[in-house]
């Protein structure tokens, strides 16, 4: 009988369900050796759900005595029905920050429209340090928030400030105790360039099978005049820490526009070359504005080993003819695909020879729209959701704290 099915039949079963959390949810309800094995993959990216701010109870029942305690003297005399920290092995604090706004257990006095900071960094420290927790896969440390609902959720509504998390170096995680347990299978990792040198630097040292690696780009350009892409050229020799590597990404954060000069993206991109683990990448993606030139890009080609798949230059607007010819003739190193979405002076007949070299060639031939501040649907879509939060909480000031 199905009920009686052996727990490797189960896991196989689940893993295929997945995406289907509906399913899952009806598999809890079976019998108890279901209920046991559903959990498991119910678990392993609960954050993902939209339903996550149901969240923080459960979690904060996995927590030590003391940090239940300074959440709330009621949490001390329950006991979570399973351990499901150990089974998340999907942990990203920018949803975990969002899962946690309100979560107020009866004795902090949260406002409805405050994130939990001292929950959110007990559950990191408890998933990272616990002896029973479970690895982690992948991890997501960007916390200026990866995404533009979540940045402009949490950071004007809810004030989250950078330096809540930049003056803290417990939430770089990577050099709490067990670090070099929980997180040594670690497969994806993100970060944002306000932090990334130092958490990169320990990464290295403790997670050695890391074939994802996202960056994001937030610091505003006028940071950046006269001065290195923001120190990001001091991370590539770091690559080399993980041959492994098959996705790689530079990418401008949300709201954050850049626009470099030719010299700074020039000496990033062969610089970039020069560090690149000599395996084949699946996908390298440098969306950001960088204007580096066709000189520059050939360089890059004949400096670099690895061969690559795939490359995202989707908002690189300034690419010419020239650029395009150069990918085409360095073509048999693998390239398959290439996004030049947003590029302005690339001419119809350019396109049609290299579609000759390259199979897939994303670009719009029309006027790129870039802008979030354009597109009409944004706004109102933003305000709806303003609009219904105030009317459930009352109204809140509209601050932009980064």
């Amino acid at each position: 009988m199905a009920s009686n099915l052996p727990q490797l039949c189960l896991d196989e079963i689940f893993v295929n369900l997945a995406a289907d959390t509906v399913s899952l949810f009806s598999c809890l309800k079976v019998n108890r050796h279901w209920c046991r094995a559903a959990v498991k993959t119910l678990w392993r990216d609960p954050l993902s759900l939209k339903s996550r701010r149901k969240l923080s109870y459960p979690l904060a029942l996995c927590l030590d005595d003391e940090d239940k305690r300074q959440q709330s003297e009621k949490l001390l005399y329950k006991q979570p029905l399973f351990r499901y920290l150990a089974f998340i092995k999907t942990l990203d604090l920018p949803l975990l920050v969002s899962a946690t706004i309100g979560a107020d257990f009866g004795d902090l006095n949260f406002n409805k429209a405050e994130a939990n900071l001292p929950l959110v960094k007990a559950i990191l420290h408890k998933k990272v340090t616990g002896d029973d927790h479970g690895v982690l896969t992948t991890l997501n440390l960007d916390f200026m928030v990866s995404t533009v609902k979540e940045q402009r959720f949490l950071n004007r509504r809810f004030s989250i400030k950078a330096s809540n998390f930049t003056a803290d170096d417990s939430y770089i995680l990577f050099n709490l105790p067990n670090a070099w347990i929980s997180l040594s299978n670690l497969r994806s990792l993100t970060v944002c360039d306000k932090n990334s040198f130092q958490i990169l630097c320990l990464a290295s040292q403790i997670s050695p099978n890391i074939s994802e690696l996202y960056i994001s780009l937030y610091v505003e350009n006028e940071i950046l005049n006269n001065k290195e892409l923001c120190g990001i050229s001091s991370l590539l020799p770091l690559l080399q820490s993980w041959p492994q590597l098959s996705i790689l990404s530079f990418a401008e954060g949300v709201n954050r526009p850049w626009d470099h000069t030719m010299m700074i993206a020039d000496d990033f991109l062969i610089g970039l070359a020069k560090f690149l683990p000599p395996n084949t990448f699946e996908h390298l993606i440098l969306d950001a504005k960088f204007s580096f030139t066709a000189s520059a890009l050939a360089k890059f080609y004949e400096t670099i080993e690895a061969k690559i798949r795939r490359i995202s230059l989707q908002k690189a607007h300034r690419l010419q003819d020239e650029h395009l010819e150069i990918f085409c003739i360095h073509a048999e190193k693998g390239l398959i695909e290439l996004d030049i979405s947003s590029s302005k002076c690339i001419s119809e007949e350019a396109l049609s020879e290299a579609l000759i070299f390259i199979p897939v060639i994303h670009l719009n031939l029309e006027e790129p729209t870039t802008d979030y501040d354009s597109d009409p649907n944004y706004d109102t879509e933003w305000q709806d959701q303003y609009n219904d939060f105030e009317e459930t909480y009352g109204p809140l000031d509209f601050l932009d704290l980064l």
